[in-house]
Parts: C-alpha cells; sequence; structure tokens
C-alpha cells in the first residue's frame, strides 16, 4: 500500500468510523498487502469462539497471522504466527497491556496498532536481543517455556469449557445435562487451579514488563494529522524484516 493512500484511508476511518472495526479494515488492507507473497495467511478472528485454538488467557485477538499449514481443525498452536490485535484511533492503547501481556504468552508474538501507533512485541527476538546465546538465554527461554506450557492447559480447558457449556444449553435430557453440568463444575475448578499456578509463576516472570516497555517496532506515523512518509516506509521495512526471522 502507498503511504498517500495509507495516509487517505486513515483520515476518512478517522472522520467518519474511527471505532475499531474501522481501523481493522485498513490494518487488514496493509498487513495483507506486505505477507500476500509469503507463506503466512491473515485471518480475521475476532467473531471466533473459545472453542478454537485462538483463545488466550485473556480474551481472542482481531486477527491472526498463520502459516500455510495451519488448519481449522489442529487444536496445537504450533502454525500460529502472531497475533494483531487493534483499538480505535481514539482508545488510549496503554489501557489495555494487561490484555496485551495475555495474548503475547500465549503466542509469544503480538503486533499491536490503533492504525497510527504500531508495537510488535516478540518474546524470543528479546531474548535474543538481552541475553544472546549463554546460560541466561537458555534459562530465560526455559522460563518462558514452562509459562506457556501452563498456558496451554489453561486455553485447553477453556476450550474444553465453551463445548460443554454448548452441549448443556442445547441438551433436554435432564441425565446429560446433569452430567454435563457435573462435568462443567469440575473443569471451573480446575481452571481456577491452573490459574493460581499462572499467577505464582508470573510472579517471577519480572522481565515481561520489560517487553513491554521494549518493543521490537515501535512507530507513530502521525504527529497531530501530520502524516510521515519516512515512518510509514521505515514501518514497511520493519515489518518485512522481522517477516524474514519468522
Amino acid at each position: 500500500m502507498k503511504s498517500k493512500e495509507y495516509q487517505k484511508l486513515y483520515q476518512n476511518i478517522k472522520e467518519k468510523a474511527p471505532l475499531e472495526s474501522g481501523v481493522q479494515t485498513l490494518v487488514y488492507m496493509f498487513l495483507f498487502e506486505i505477507i500476500k507473497d509469503t507463506n503466512y495467511q491473515l485471518l480475521v478472528i475476532d467473531r471466533m469462539g473459545k472453542k478454537t485454538q485462538f483463545v488466550t488467557p485473556t480474551g481472542i485477538s482481531d486477527l491472526v497471522i498463520v502459516s500455510d499449514e495451519f488448519r481449522f481443525s489442529e487444536e496445537h498452536k504450533n502454525n500460529i504466527i502472531s497475533y494483531v490485535e487493534i483499538k480505535g484511533i481514539d482508545i488510549n492503547m496503554y489501557d489495555f497491556e494487561e490484555q496485551i501481556k495475555g495474548q503475547l504468552l500465549s503466542c509469544g508474538r503480538i503486533l499491536y496498532t490503533n492504525g497510527n501507533i504500531w508495537k510488535y512485541y516478540d518474546i524470543e527476538k528479546y531474548i535474543e536481543r538481552n541475553w544472546g546465546n549463554n546460560i541466561d538465554y537458555i534459562w530465560h527461554k526455559n522460563e518462558y517455556g514452562e509459562i506457556k506450557k501452563v498456558i496451554y492447559s489453561l486455553e485447553s480447558i477453556e476450550r474444553t469449557l465453551a463445548i460443554k457449556k454448548s452441549s448443556y444449553a442445547h441438551t433436554k435430557n435432564n441425565k446429560y445435562r446433569v452430567a454435563y453440568e457435573k462435568e462443567i463444575n469440575e473443569l471451573k475448578e480446575q481452571k481456577i487451579e491452573i490459574h493460581k499456578k499462572l499467577e505464582t509463576l508470573l510472579l517471577d516472570f519480572s522481565w515481561l514488563q520489560n517487553i513491554i516497555d521494549m518493543p521490537i517496532i515501535d512507530i507513530k506515523l502521525f504527529d497531530n494529522d501530520n502524516f510521515d512518509v519516512i515512518k510509514y516506509m521505515k514501518l514497511k521495512s520493519e515489518l518485512y524484516d522481522v517477516i524474514s526471522t519468522w
């Protein structure tokens, strides 16, 4: 997408539809152009339910970048490359740090934008930049690996809970309803226990906030209403660089 096209679309959205849904259209068009000749696909997932593998500890993002090998039926997240979280133009992005942390911990990567401000977080890249290939590097990778295992367990329970609740809601047979209700309550108890374990692990994960404070990409395209073409080109260049390392 050429800079003039991006600027025109953004200004139209700001004037006519500054909400998240308006920005999502712009972001999708922009990112599609970036990845269309790669081995990745861009999907809209904001209407997906908790039954899907897109669930995270803090909800489901707006878009997702997946590999060509991705299939909707798979339960694992191996082919989910990065989440894309979008906010409305007038929204304070810093109010949603906890949501971003949850999605980031689930996938390891997230692109976060309101069309003007673009931030990209990547846990693996942060570890590489700060600790290199030494003992600290291995230790921090292992620390994140342990957290990821617990998060996957939590997400698996969320998916199963959503399925059981749906079955319960659509079942009229009292015998089955009693059985589903029992299973749902057991899953809720398991969820509480796993959530406690995750909270304990995160107490020692002090560098998570550092990742949020030091994004891999951090670019603001507009200063008031003045569009910076150089920053736009920088954003595209840095995104191409990031994608080449996935």
